[in-house]
């Protein structure tokens, strides 16, 4: 327990560098005006039957997930985040092994006016880690965030991961659900999706 905590505090740290560094890349080209999501949530992974005996485990809870989310344009941004199961019981599902992953996608809006819905499609790229071996997947999902106050909303979205090396790692979908806070370097700016600012 206490080599998860450990490893946790330091991805965590990692997350926020790597994100801060990586999306601070964009900032001239969003004339200075640059909108951030931070998210807190939990991850359902479930394998097939005929992965199940190379698996371990048919259905792997993830808690906690967290991201980092960057606006580039009106109609995209970047994701990072990660996941992992940092407890073998939670109650509805017990963990029989132990799997995180690295994420990183884009992310395209499909509504640009709205502002208390935000529906996305999205696709990226992941890093597994099961059984002490890292594994890369293609990711293709979608998700939606409700906006319930100015900067606190709900997400919710479906990812399939496929296997790039199906041997080590097979293709799988995922399920989150977590809460978002949204941030804004200005208190005015002109495409907002991580608040209500007009």
């Amino acid at each position: 327990m206490l080599k998860k905590i450990t490893l946790l505090l330091f991805i965590s740290s990692f997350t926020i560098s790597f994100g801060q560094g990586m999306f601070n890349m964009f900032a001239n080209n969003q004339t200075t005006k640059k909108n951030w999501q931070i998210g807190f949530g939990a991850d359902l992974i479930m394998f097939s039957d005929d992965d199940v005996s190379y698996i371990g485990d048919k259905t792997i809870g993830q808690l906690p997930r967290f991201n980092i989310t960057g606006q580039i344009s009106r109609d995209f941004s970047l994701d990072f985040g990660f996941s992992i199961n940092g407890f073998d019981d939670l109650s509805f599902v017990k963990n029989e092994i132990s799997y995180f992953s690295f994420d990183f996608s884009g992310r395209y809006y499909v509504l640009t006016k709205e502002e208390t819905i935000d529906p996305y499609l999205f696709a990226g790229l992941s890093l597994v880690n099961f059984k002490d071996i890292y594994s890369p997947t293609v990711n293709l999902g979608l998700g939606v965030t409700f906006w319930i106050s100015q900067n606190i909303g709900l997400n919710a979205q479906a990812m399939y991961k496929a296997g790039i090396v199906k041997q080590k790692m097979p293709s799988h979908p995922q399920f989150s659900a977590g809460i978002i806070f949204g941030f804004d370097n200005q208190k005015k700016i002109n495409y907002s999706r991580c608040s209500f600012n007009r």
